[in-house]
């Protein structure tokens, strides 16, 4: 993939705007489910953090994910459908990240019609 095809290249703005809406509700969930942990467990050991460890980076992904779908939604309204089409069904094709990402993309779409 060339530079000038990257939808991050040709509107930067927006995808500085994509990476903050993906991190800041994934990093929200877990400040807050590390809050949680730590009263309910003060002093974790090694089985406690193994066990806590998938948890973490599923709430991170799924974080990430609300957080792409918010941007989606929220930049539907600014932003003209071909833009925004770039950022979901465009290349790098990574098997189960781009089915989820086109359905996101189709979704969003279809629930505005």
């Amino acid at each position: 993939m060339t530079q000038s095809r990257s939808p991050c290249n040709q509107h930067p703005r927006l995808c500085a705007l994509l990476l903050f809406f993906m991190f800041a509700p994934a990093i929200g969930l877990l400040i807050a489910v590390g809050r949680v942990l730590r009263e309910i467990i003060p002093d974790p050991n090694l089985v406690h953090l193994l066990l806590a460890a998938p948890l973490l980076i599923a709430l991170l992904v799924a974080g990430m994910l609300a957080g792409a779908i918010g941007w989606l939604l929220v930049m539907k309204r600014f932003v003209d459908k071909p833009i925004l089409a770039k950022f979901f069904l465009s290349p790098p094709y990574v098997p189960a990240f781009s089915r989820l990402c086109s359905r996101m993309f189709y979704w969003a779409y279809r629930a505005s019609s």
